[in-house]
């Protein structure tokens, strides 16, 4: 339930801090596009971005990248 939960508040904070889209990357990140500067302070200091996913990760979280196996990675060792 938590975690639905917290899955459940990107689209929140893309309507509203963004244009209401969210965009995912093939690196697995989440963008939430045209942020207004005057905004920008506000959805840093919510909890989603404070707590769980921050814009300012480690260097481990950084370059940290889940893989579904070698069926459809080319730079995975295990089969899927």
């Amino acid at each position: 339930q938590k975690c639905r939960m917290m899955w459940m508040s990107w689209p929140r904070l893309g309507d509203e801090y963004g244009s209401g889209e969210l965009r995912l990357t093939v690196e697995q990140n989440i963008i939430i596009p045209n942020v207004e500067n005057s905004k920008l302070e506000a959805l840093l200091q919510e909890p989603l971005l404070k707590d769980k996913f921050s814009p300012e990760p480690s260097l481990l979280m950084k370059t940290l990248v889940a893989c579904t196996g070698n069926q459809f990675c080319g730079q995975a060792i295990i089969e899927t």
